[in-house]
């Protein structure tokens, strides 16, 4: 992720859910893929879906990165033009 490969970043996620529609690496990869490619809506439900997942797999943990990266995105969409 350091190196800004976003295609990387696509193709690993995707490999990911292939194998686990659920895999929250996978859906953060594609999230960030999405982040940098400034596709704001695409990049908000990958996030929103890792998130749930984490969420699900760990109840009293929260990843505030992901809430940081979802609340990024929700200003983007709504300052759009």
């Amino acid at each position: 992720m350091l190196a800004g490969d976003h295609q990387s970043l696509k193709k690993y996620g995707r490999e990911l859910v292939a194998a686990d529609p659920g895999s929250v690496s996978g859906h953060f990869y594609l999230g960030e893929a999405k982040f940098r490619q400034s596709a704001w809506s695409e990049a908000l439900v990958e996030f929103t879906t890792a998130r749930s997942e984490y969420r699900r797999n760990h109840p009293d943990d929260q990843s505030q990165f992901m809430n940081v990266r979802i609340n990024q995105l929700i200003e983007k969409i709504y300052n759009m033009p």
